[in-house]
């Protein structure tokens, strides 16, 4: 968090202290607008791909106060977004292959509402 300047969730933190890196089962979010994503995997404070270093490599691409906590299975990433509260960040997706503004897509309004939103792919079962 004094990395970043800001201060993480406290249900993403209490998510962190139980499954630091961890792989969801289900894996399976809806976006906002339609369509489904993965949620590969969250990123690490302890191994790697730690949490910082995927934020120093990505920075550059993501708008100011958005933030990656965990990854997809092609590397895209999923991401808090501040830039509308600063207390109180959005689920938003970082698209690797598309630029500025289009690269981001609202996912939901908080971290419990995507790990609640999460189900299986219908196709597979």
């Amino acid at each position: 968090e004094d990395s970043f300047g800001i201060s993480f969730p406290h249900d993403y933190k209490d998510c962190i202290m139980k499954f630091n890196g961890g792989r969801p089962k289900p894996n399976i979010f809806n976006f906002v607008d339609d369509g489904e994503g993965t949620l590969g995997y969250l990123l690490s404070f302890t191994r790697n791909p730690k949490i910082e270093t995927v934020y120093g490599l990505i920075s550059e691409y993501l708008p100011e106060y958005v933030f990656p906590f965990a990854t997809d299975s092609a590397g895209n990433m999923l991401c808090f977004d501040y830039r509308k509260d600063k207390h109180s960040p959005s689920i938003v997706f970082y698209n690797h292959e598309e630029d500025d503004e289009d690269a981001i897509e609202l996912v939901c309004v908080s971290f419990t509402d995507l790990l609640e939103s999460l189900h299986y792919d219908e196709d597979e079962y």
